[in-house]
Protein backbone atom coordinates (compact mmCIF):
# COMPACT_ATOMS: atom_id res chain seq x y z
CA UNK A 1 0.00 0.00 0.00
CA UNK A 2 2.93 2.32 1.28
CA UNK A 3 4.59 1.75 -2.24
CA UNK A 4 1.30 2.66 -4.38
CA UNK A 5 0.33 5.56 -2.81
CA UNK A 6 4.19 7.06 -3.76
CA UNK A 7 3.83 5.79 -7.11
CA UNK A 8 0.32 7.80 -6.99
CA UNK A 9 1.92 10.54 -5.27
CA UNK A 10 4.98 10.96 -7.34
CA UNK A 11 2.33 10.68 -10.94
CA UNK A 12 0.66 13.52 -9.56
CA UNK A 13 3.62 15.80 -8.94
CA UNK A 14 4.79 15.16 -12.53
CA UNK A 15 1.96 15.79 -14.20
CA UNK A 16 1.49 19.34 -11.91
CA UNK A 17 4.97 20.48 -13.35
CA UNK A 18 4.86 19.33 -16.55
CA UNK A 19 3.23 22.95 -17.65
CA UNK A 20 6.23 24.75 -15.38
CA UNK A 21 8.56 22.62 -16.91
CA UNK A 22 6.76 23.58 -20.90
CA UNK A 23 6.82 27.21 -19.81
CA UNK A 24 11.00 27.24 -18.37
CA UNK A 25 11.95 25.29 -22.11
CA UNK A 26 9.84 28.07 -23.73
CA UNK A 27 11.42 31.24 -21.61
CA UNK A 28 14.87 29.20 -22.02
CA UNK A 29 14.72 29.07 -26.07
CA UNK A 30 13.74 32.60 -25.76
CA UNK A 31 16.42 34.19 -23.74
CA UNK A 32 18.63 32.03 -25.90
CA UNK A 33 17.49 33.67 -29.24
CA UNK A 34 16.77 37.13 -27.55
CA UNK A 35 19.77 38.49 -25.56
CA UNK A 36 18.32 42.04 -26.30
CA UNK A 37 15.09 43.75 -27.15
CA UNK A 38 14.57 47.18 -28.13
CA UNK A 39 11.25 48.95 -28.17
CA UNK A 40 10.09 51.80 -29.61
CA UNK A 41 7.12 53.13 -28.71
CA UNK A 42 4.47 56.68 -29.96
CA UNK A 43 2.06 57.06 -26.77
CA UNK A 44 -0.47 60.40 -28.17
CA UNK A 45 -1.58 62.01 -24.85
CA UNK A 46 -2.44 64.77 -23.23
CA UNK A 47 -2.08 66.38 -19.89
CA UNK A 48 -5.45 66.69 -18.27
CA UNK A 49 -4.51 68.49 -14.96
CA UNK A 50 -3.99 72.41 -15.26
CA UNK A 51 -2.06 74.77 -12.81
CA UNK A 52 -4.82 75.11 -10.08
CA UNK A 53 -5.00 78.77 -9.96
CA UNK A 54 -6.31 80.64 -12.52
CA UNK A 55 -4.65 84.37 -13.43
CA UNK A 56 -7.40 86.44 -12.75
CA UNK A 57 -6.69 90.09 -12.84
CA UNK A 58 -7.59 92.83 -10.21
CA UNK A 59 -9.79 94.25 -13.08
CA UNK A 60 -11.95 91.65 -13.48
CA UNK A 61 -14.89 92.98 -11.51
CA UNK A 62 -15.14 96.29 -13.98
CA UNK A 63 -15.39 94.30 -16.65
CA UNK A 64 -17.90 92.13 -14.99
CA UNK A 65 -20.25 95.17 -14.04
CA UNK A 66 -19.85 95.99 -18.14
CA UNK A 67 -21.52 92.72 -19.05
CA UNK A 68 -17.50 90.86 -19.96
CA UNK A 69 -16.79 87.45 -18.57
CA UNK A 70 -13.93 86.69 -18.79
CA UNK A 71 -13.77 83.94 -16.03
CA UNK A 72 -14.77 81.14 -18.15
CA UNK A 73 -11.30 80.92 -20.21
CA UNK A 74 -10.44 77.03 -21.01
CA UNK A 75 -6.66 77.05 -19.17
CA UNK A 76 -5.42 73.72 -19.46
CA UNK A 77 -7.48 72.08 -22.04
CA UNK A 78 -4.75 70.42 -24.17
CA UNK A 79 -5.54 68.68 -27.68
CA UNK A 80 -3.74 65.83 -28.13
CA UNK A 81 -0.10 65.26 -28.68
CA UNK A 82 2.53 62.69 -29.91
CA UNK A 83 5.57 62.03 -27.68
CA UNK A 84 8.27 59.18 -28.03
CA UNK A 85 9.32 56.82 -25.77
CA UNK A 86 12.26 53.62 -26.29
CA UNK A 87 13.41 50.89 -24.11
CA UNK A 88 15.98 48.34 -24.02
CA UNK A 89 16.06 45.38 -22.67
CA UNK A 90 19.06 42.95 -21.77
CA UNK A 91 18.00 39.21 -20.89
CA UNK A 92 21.38 37.38 -20.09
CA UNK A 93 19.46 34.56 -18.69
CA UNK A 94 16.35 32.47 -18.27
CA UNK A 95 14.66 34.77 -15.69
CA UNK A 96 16.74 37.87 -14.81
CA UNK A 97 16.38 41.12 -16.90
CA UNK A 98 17.97 44.67 -16.85
CA UNK A 99 15.97 47.60 -18.78
CA UNK A 100 16.62 51.19 -19.23
CA UNK A 101 13.86 53.32 -20.66
CA UNK A 102 12.34 56.50 -21.56
CA UNK A 103 9.55 59.02 -22.01
CA UNK A 104 9.32 62.19 -23.07
CA UNK A 105 6.59 64.41 -24.55
CA UNK A 106 5.43 68.35 -25.05
CA UNK A 107 2.53 69.31 -25.85
CA UNK A 108 1.48 73.35 -26.52
CA UNK A 109 -1.62 75.69 -27.02
CA UNK A 110 -2.45 79.10 -27.98
CA UNK A 111 -6.05 80.77 -27.81
CA UNK A 112 -7.10 84.30 -28.25
CA UNK A 113 -10.79 85.36 -27.47
CA UNK A 114 -12.48 88.66 -27.59
CA UNK A 115 -15.60 89.58 -25.31
CA UNK A 116 -17.78 92.36 -25.88
CA UNK A 117 -20.22 94.53 -23.51
CA UNK A 118 -22.42 97.53 -23.53
CA UNK A 119 -21.86 99.82 -26.53
CA UNK A 120 -22.85 103.55 -26.32
CA UNK A 121 -23.46 105.65 -29.44
CA UNK A 122 -23.92 109.29 -29.65
CA UNK A 123 -25.13 111.55 -32.68
CA UNK A 124 -21.97 113.84 -34.35
CA UNK A 125 -24.61 116.87 -34.87
CA UNK A 126 -26.86 116.78 -32.76
CA UNK A 127 -30.31 114.50 -31.96
CA UNK A 128 -30.60 110.87 -31.31
CA UNK A 129 -29.00 107.75 -32.93
CA UNK A 130 -29.86 106.67 -35.16
CA UNK A 131 -32.02 109.52 -36.50
CA UNK A 132 -29.73 112.42 -35.61
CA UNK A 133 -31.74 115.10 -36.27
CA UNK A 134 -31.88 114.47 -40.40
CA UNK A 135 -27.61 113.75 -40.19
CA UNK A 136 -27.48 109.98 -39.42
CA UNK A 137 -23.82 110.47 -38.30
CA UNK A 138 -22.89 108.93 -34.83
CA UNK A 139 -20.13 107.12 -33.20
CA UNK A 140 -20.13 103.98 -31.59
CA UNK A 141 -17.90 102.59 -28.91
CA UNK A 142 -17.85 99.39 -27.51
CA UNK A 143 -16.91 97.93 -23.91
CA UNK A 144 -15.52 95.14 -24.66
CA UNK A 145 -11.96 92.73 -23.68
CA UNK A 146 -9.49 90.29 -25.34
CA UNK A 147 -7.08 87.68 -24.11
CA UNK A 148 -4.39 85.53 -25.17
CA UNK A 149 -3.25 82.77 -23.52
CA UNK A 150 -0.52 80.37 -24.20
CA UNK A 151 0.23 77.19 -22.55
CA UNK A 152 2.92 74.95 -22.77
CA UNK A 153 3.51 71.20 -21.09
CA UNK A 154 6.68 69.32 -21.20
CA UNK A 155 7.66 66.41 -19.29
CA UNK A 156 10.77 63.63 -19.45
CA UNK A 157 10.60 60.08 -17.42
CA UNK A 158 14.01 57.87 -17.23
CA UNK A 159 13.73 54.02 -15.72
CA UNK A 160 16.84 51.97 -14.39
CA UNK A 161 15.32 48.72 -13.60
CA UNK A 162 15.92 45.10 -12.61
CA UNK A 163 13.23 42.29 -13.08
CA UNK A 164 12.49 38.89 -12.74
CA UNK A 165 9.83 37.13 -14.90
CA UNK A 166 7.32 35.35 -13.12
CA UNK A 167 4.72 33.15 -14.20
CA UNK A 168 1.55 31.51 -12.77
CA UNK A 169 0.51 27.94 -14.93
CA UNK A 170 1.23 28.31 -19.14
CA UNK A 171 -1.45 31.04 -19.66
CA UNK A 172 -0.31 33.75 -17.22
CA UNK A 173 3.36 35.40 -17.78
CA UNK A 174 4.91 38.80 -16.37
CA UNK A 175 7.87 40.47 -15.58
CA UNK A 176 8.68 41.82 -11.84
CA UNK A 177 10.91 44.46 -12.01
CA UNK A 178 12.03 47.10 -9.29
CA UNK A 179 14.54 50.23 -10.02
CA UNK A 180 14.69 53.80 -10.28
CA UNK A 181 12.57 56.83 -12.08
CA UNK A 182 14.05 60.04 -12.84
CA UNK A 183 11.01 62.71 -13.28
CA UNK A 184 11.17 66.06 -15.21
CA UNK A 185 7.76 68.02 -15.68
CA UNK A 186 7.94 71.76 -17.09
CA UNK A 187 4.89 74.07 -17.22
CA UNK A 188 4.20 77.58 -19.13
CA UNK A 189 1.48 79.69 -18.88
CA UNK A 190 1.60 83.31 -20.10
CA UNK A 191 -1.49 84.95 -20.49
CA UNK A 192 -2.32 88.91 -21.54
CA UNK A 193 -5.80 90.60 -20.69
CA UNK A 194 -7.13 93.39 -21.70
CA UNK A 195 -9.75 95.22 -21.88
CA UNK A 196 -11.80 98.99 -21.94
CA UNK A 197 -15.23 98.88 -19.60
CA UNK A 198 -16.20 102.17 -18.92
CA UNK A 199 -16.79 104.23 -22.34
CA UNK A 200 -18.36 107.29 -21.82
CA UNK A 201 -19.77 109.28 -24.91
CA UNK A 202 -21.33 112.68 -24.13
CA UNK A 203 -24.24 114.09 -26.66
CA UNK A 204 -24.01 115.94 -29.28
CA UNK A 205 -20.45 117.23 -28.45
CA UNK A 206 -18.52 116.07 -31.87
CA UNK A 207 -17.54 118.89 -33.97
CA UNK A 208 -17.32 118.82 -37.87
CA UNK A 209 -19.23 119.34 -41.06
CA UNK A 210 -21.75 117.81 -43.46
CA UNK A 211 -21.60 115.78 -46.10
CA UNK A 212 -21.86 118.76 -48.11
CA UNK A 213 -19.21 120.85 -46.68
CA UNK A 214 -21.44 122.90 -44.59
CA UNK A 215 -19.77 124.31 -41.37
CA UNK A 216 -22.06 123.48 -38.70
CA UNK A 217 -23.00 127.43 -37.44
CA UNK A 218 -21.31 126.96 -33.52
CA UNK A 219 -18.00 127.36 -34.78
CA UNK A 220 -15.84 124.78 -36.23
CA UNK A 221 -12.79 123.82 -33.08
CA UNK A 222 -13.05 121.02 -30.98
CA UNK A 223 -11.57 119.84 -27.70
CA UNK A 224 -12.15 120.82 -24.14
CA UNK A 225 -13.66 123.67 -23.57
CA UNK A 226 -15.11 124.33 -26.94
CA UNK A 227 -18.81 124.81 -27.57
CA UNK A 228 -21.01 121.85 -29.88
CA UNK A 229 -24.68 122.19 -30.51
CA UNK A 230 -27.30 120.97 -28.46
CA UNK A 231 -30.09 118.92 -29.47
CA UNK A 232 -32.28 122.32 -29.53
CA UNK A 233 -29.72 124.24 -31.39
CA UNK A 234 -28.32 126.38 -29.16
CA UNK A 235 -24.29 126.20 -28.23
CA UNK A 236 -23.30 124.93 -25.22
CA UNK A 237 -19.94 123.86 -23.65
CA UNK A 238 -18.72 120.36 -24.66
CA UNK A 239 -18.36 117.44 -22.83
CA UNK A 240 -15.40 114.81 -22.67
CA UNK A 241 -15.41 111.42 -23.66
CA UNK A 242 -13.60 109.00 -21.03
CA UNK A 243 -12.64 105.80 -20.81
CA UNK A 244 -10.44 103.42 -18.84
CA UNK A 245 -8.28 101.01 -20.49
CA UNK A 246 -6.87 98.07 -18.43
CA UNK A 247 -3.98 95.76 -19.18
CA UNK A 248 -2.85 92.79 -17.18
CA UNK A 249 -0.17 89.96 -18.43
CA UNK A 250 1.03 87.09 -15.97
CA UNK A 251 4.25 84.84 -16.71
CA UNK A 252 4.09 81.78 -14.97
CA UNK A 253 7.15 78.77 -15.37
CA UNK A 254 6.83 76.00 -13.12
CA UNK A 255 9.30 72.99 -12.72
CA UNK A 256 9.88 69.57 -10.91
CA UNK A 257 12.53 67.25 -10.99
CA UNK A 258 12.70 64.39 -8.72
CA UNK A 259 14.42 60.42 -8.14
CA UNK A 260 12.78 57.74 -6.50
CA UNK A 261 12.45 54.06 -6.50
CA UNK A 262 9.63 52.53 -8.67
CA UNK A 263 7.97 49.43 -8.75
CA UNK A 264 6.09 47.59 -11.89
CA UNK A 265 4.39 44.29 -13.20
CA UNK A 266 3.83 44.18 -16.97
CA UNK A 267 2.34 40.85 -17.36
CA UNK A 268 0.54 38.80 -20.35
CA UNK A 269 -1.76 36.23 -21.18
CA UNK A 270 -1.44 34.23 -23.95
CA UNK A 271 -5.24 34.68 -26.29
CA UNK A 272 -3.89 32.46 -29.61
CA UNK A 273 -1.06 31.08 -30.79
CA UNK A 274 0.07 28.39 -28.41
CA UNK A 275 2.82 26.09 -29.48
CA UNK A 276 3.52 28.36 -32.44
CA UNK A 277 5.99 30.92 -33.64
CA UNK A 278 3.29 33.54 -33.75
CA UNK A 279 1.12 34.46 -30.88
CA UNK A 280 -1.25 37.29 -29.39
CA UNK A 281 -1.57 38.33 -25.63
CA UNK A 282 -3.37 40.35 -23.12
CA UNK A 283 -0.85 42.60 -21.85
CA UNK A 284 -0.78 44.88 -19.07
CA UNK A 285 1.23 46.89 -17.09
CA UNK A 286 1.10 48.41 -12.92
CA UNK A 287 3.21 50.79 -11.60
CA UNK A 288 3.80 52.67 -8.26
CA UNK A 289 6.37 54.46 -6.55
CA UNK A 290 8.11 57.82 -4.81
CA UNK A 291 9.73 60.28 -6.13
CA UNK A 292 12.03 62.74 -4.42
CA UNK A 293 12.80 66.31 -5.81
CA UNK A 294 12.74 69.88 -5.90
CA UNK A 295 9.77 72.51 -7.52
CA UNK A 296 11.22 75.72 -9.03
CA UNK A 297 8.26 78.68 -9.21
CA UNK A 298 8.74 81.47 -11.23
CA UNK A 299 5.47 84.09 -11.34
CA UNK A 300 5.50 87.76 -12.39
CA UNK A 301 2.42 89.61 -13.21
CA UNK A 302 1.52 93.28 -13.85
CA UNK A 303 -1.70 95.19 -14.13
CA UNK A 304 -2.04 98.75 -15.60
CA UNK A 305 -4.78 100.94 -15.43
CA UNK A 306 -5.02 104.17 -18.13
CA UNK A 307 -7.39 106.92 -17.63
CA UNK A 308 -8.52 108.93 -20.85
CA UNK A 309 -10.60 111.90 -21.21
CA UNK A 310 -10.59 113.68 -24.52
CA UNK A 311 -13.52 115.36 -26.72
CA UNK A 312 -12.08 114.17 -29.59
CA UNK A 313 -13.14 110.61 -30.05
CA UNK A 314 -12.03 109.14 -32.96
CA UNK A 315 -8.24 110.27 -32.06
CA UNK A 316 -9.17 109.10 -28.34
CA UNK A 317 -10.00 105.63 -29.48
CA UNK A 318 -7.42 105.26 -31.67
CA UNK A 319 -4.75 105.82 -29.56
CA UNK A 320 -3.55 109.05 -30.29
CA UNK A 321 -3.63 111.16 -27.57
CA UNK A 322 -1.89 110.24 -24.13
CA UNK A 323 -3.78 109.26 -21.17
CA UNK A 324 -5.13 111.45 -18.41
CA UNK A 325 -3.57 109.09 -15.65
CA UNK A 326 -1.84 105.63 -15.18
CA UNK A 327 -2.02 103.38 -12.72
CA UNK A 328 0.80 100.61 -12.78
CA UNK A 329 1.07 97.47 -10.01
CA UNK A 330 3.53 94.92 -10.61
CA UNK A 331 4.39 91.39 -8.53
CA UNK A 332 7.11 88.91 -8.61
CA UNK A 333 7.60 85.62 -6.78
CA UNK A 334 10.42 83.22 -7.17
CA UNK A 335 10.14 79.87 -4.66
CA UNK A 336 11.17 76.83 -4.05
CA UNK A 337 10.35 73.57 -2.35
CA UNK A 338 11.73 70.02 -1.58
CA UNK A 339 8.84 67.57 -1.82
CA UNK A 340 7.62 64.18 -1.99
CA UNK A 341 5.48 62.92 -5.22
CA UNK A 342 3.75 59.57 -5.59
CA UNK A 343 3.30 58.48 -8.72
CA UNK A 344 0.91 55.75 -9.99
CA UNK A 345 0.55 54.03 -13.51
CA UNK A 346 -1.91 51.47 -15.41
CA UNK A 347 -2.06 49.98 -18.78
CA UNK A 348 -4.00 47.37 -20.79
CA UNK A 349 -3.67 46.40 -24.79
CA UNK A 350 -2.59 43.49 -27.06
CA UNK A 351 0.29 42.80 -28.66
CA UNK A 352 0.95 40.47 -31.40
CA UNK A 353 4.63 38.63 -31.84
CA UNK A 354 5.87 37.22 -34.63
CA UNK A 355 9.59 35.65 -34.13
CA UNK A 356 12.22 38.27 -32.59
CA UNK A 357 9.68 40.71 -34.02
CA UNK A 358 6.43 41.97 -31.99
CA UNK A 359 3.45 44.88 -31.86
CA UNK A 360 1.76 46.11 -29.44
CA UNK A 361 -0.94 48.76 -28.73
CA UNK A 362 -3.22 49.78 -25.74
CA UNK A 363 -4.17 52.78 -23.52
CA UNK A 364 -2.28 54.10 -20.73
CA UNK A 365 -2.85 55.99 -18.30
CA UNK A 366 -0.42 57.50 -15.55
CA UNK A 367 -0.51 60.35 -12.59
CA UNK A 368 2.26 62.29 -10.29
CA UNK A 369 0.91 63.69 -7.62
CA UNK A 370 1.38 66.84 -6.01
CA UNK A 371 4.37 67.34 -8.66
CA UNK A 372 3.82 70.68 -9.60
CA UNK A 373 3.30 74.16 -7.57
CA UNK A 374 0.45 75.59 -8.92
CA UNK A 375 -0.15 79.03 -7.44
CA UNK A 376 0.20 82.35 -8.68
CA UNK A 377 0.43 84.02 -4.95
CA UNK A 378 0.67 80.90 -2.90
CA UNK A 379 1.91 77.89 -3.08
CA UNK A 380 -0.77 74.92 -3.88
CA UNK A 381 -0.38 72.01 -4.88
CA UNK A 382 -1.34 70.36 -8.95
CA UNK A 383 -0.90 66.80 -9.76
CA UNK A 384 0.17 65.99 -13.61
CA UNK A 385 -2.23 62.92 -15.71
CA UNK A 386 -0.79 61.69 -18.32
CA UNK A 387 -3.23 59.20 -20.58
CA UNK A 388 -3.79 58.02 -24.29
CA UNK A 389 -3.44 55.45 -26.04
CA UNK A 390 -0.07 53.82 -26.89
CA UNK A 391 1.59 52.16 -30.04
CA UNK A 392 5.02 49.79 -29.77
CA UNK A 393 7.44 47.79 -31.79
CA UNK A 394 9.55 45.27 -30.54
CA UNK A 395 12.65 44.03 -32.12
CA UNK A 396 14.57 41.14 -30.60
CA UNK A 397 17.98 40.31 -31.49
CA UNK A 398 21.31 38.68 -30.37
CA UNK A 399 21.86 35.45 -28.42
CA UNK A 400 23.79 34.73 -24.65
CA UNK A 401 25.95 32.66 -27.26
CA UNK A 402 27.41 35.39 -29.32
CA UNK A 403 30.17 36.98 -28.83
Amino acid sequence: MKTQTTFALTAIAATLSAPSAVLAEEAAAVAKSRLWTLELGVPVYRPTEAPAQAYVPGFTGELQSAGIDITGRDEGRFSWAAGREIKLRLTPGQQWQLAVGAKFGQVDRRDQSERAGESSSVCRYGGTPPECNGFPNFDTRTNQSQSVLSESEEHQLIDFTVGRDVGIGRVLQGTLSAGLRYAHFESRSQVLITGTPDWNLPPNCWRGELADGTTLPDGSGSGIGSTCLSPTGETKYSKPATRTEYAGALDAKREFSGLGPVLSWEGTSRLAGEGKAARLDLEWTVSGGVLFGKQETSIESGERAAYFRQTQIQNASAGSTNPTSVDEEAFVDQRDDSVMATTLGLGVGLSYRLGGIGLSGGYRWERYMSVIDGGIDERRKSDRTLEGPYFKVRVGFGSVGEE
